[in-house]
């Protein structure tokens, strides 16, 4: 599982295509539960999320066909897996976890919710780029003072998920934030850092 997720998030981070991806099982539900504890917990959580960015993948960015309802399926799906996440993955550590346990926890649970927030921003990702378009079209006509046609209108689906992207952007970074600011990160992190 974890060679799974690994494969998965670097090749969407990177919009290659999965060295696995075909490889991959048609029922993708197949494991559920592998142990009672956060870690264990947190692991299946992302092998499953890592199902839905290869599916993100492959219908917005394979296919070349980043529709609003595609974008909304996705986001749905997304929205569901978040909505099944387990008590100990919306929680914070326990007061009675010992340090190097809490740290466990929460950097655990911080991978699973950065990655959730990835996943959004690369379905929401296009329509981002294609509301700053319009809004830099509009600028360069009104600077450039030509009037032949109408300034360039925002689609409104288009704008609703450009600021969902612009959300998710934040809450990673302000998840990302709270961890540092905790002192639980490791050293060794400094690419988050």
């Amino acid at each position: 599982m974890s060679l799974c997720v690994l494969d998965l998030m670097v090749s969407s981070i990177l919009g290659r295509p999965s060295a696995i991806s075909p490889l991959l099982p048609e029922s993708r539900q197949t494991i559920s539960r592998v142990g009672t504890d956060s870690t264990a917990a947190g692991l299946v959580a992302s092998y499953h999320l890592s199902f839905i960015l290869d599916e993100i993948v492959n219908r917005l960015y394979s296919e070349k066909a980043a529709s609003t309802e595609t974008a909304d399926l996705l986001l749905g799906k997304l929205n569901r897996w978040s909505e099944n996440l387990p008590h100990s993955l919306r929680t914070t550590s326990s007061e009675h976890e010992d340090e190097s346990a809490s740290r466990q926890h929460t950097i655990g649970n911080m991978h699973v919710a950065c990655s959730y927030h990835f996943a959004v921003i690369l379905v929401t990702r296009p329509f981002l780029i294609s509301a700053l378009s319009v809004r830099l079209a509009r600028l360069h006509q009104s600077l450039s003072g030509g009037v032949s046609t109408g300034p360039p209108e925002e689609d409104p689906a288009h704008s609703r998920l450009a600021a969902a992207c612009i959300d998710s952007a934040v809450y990673m970074l302000q998840t990302c934030l709270e961890v540092l600011q905790s002192g639980l990160l490791f050293r060794n992190m400094c690419i988050l850092k």
